[in-house]
């Protein structure tokens, strides 16, 4: 069973596997990746107080990751807190960890945020679909991509 907590800055190194694990799983041959950006910006997510970064651990390591931060909206003072990056390794979907993770999240979120905005780059739909409404969220509209070439 994973125990979730906190990210620290020596959790980095394994978030940064995991991430290219999931930038390869995301079919994103199409986005640039910059590993020095990504490794970089990961420390973002330690000891802000508008952001947070939820491991799931096993004795195996690092099995997953979900990455949000808080702000007010641009037209209110509600604040909204939004989901960055959400990866739970294939071996441990099925598992406790994206349930904990989100449950993680959903309750930091709570503490001082209006609302809570998460979403899927994957083709997770369903799946995902079923485990946010478990927390209470509903569906309110898609994400459309296009790609220039530059």
């Amino acid at each position: 069973m994973a125990q979730i907590r906190l990210a620290t800055a020596d959790d980095v190194k394994d978030v940064f596997k995991l991430l290219l694990e999931m930038h390869k799983e995301l079919g994103s041959e199409h986005f640039g990746f910059c590993p020095e950006k990504t490794f970089t910006g990961l420390l973002r997510w330690i000891d802000k107080p508008d952001a947070a970064m939820f491991v799931a651990v096993t004795s195996g390591g690092i099995v997953g990751v979900f990455a949000g931060t808080k702000t007010q909206m641009w037209w209110s003072n509600d604040v909204w807190a939004l989901e960055h990056f959400f990866f739970v390794t294939k071996d441990s979907r099925g598992s406790n960890a994206a349930n904990s993770l989100v449950a993680a999240f959903v309750n930091w979120a709570e503490l001082d945020a209006h609302h809570v905005q998460m979403g899927v780059g994957t083709g997770a739909g369903e799946k995902a679909e079923r485990l946010y409404k478990k927390f209470g969220l509903h569906y309110v509209g898609g994400n459309f991509l296009k790609h220039f070439k530059v």
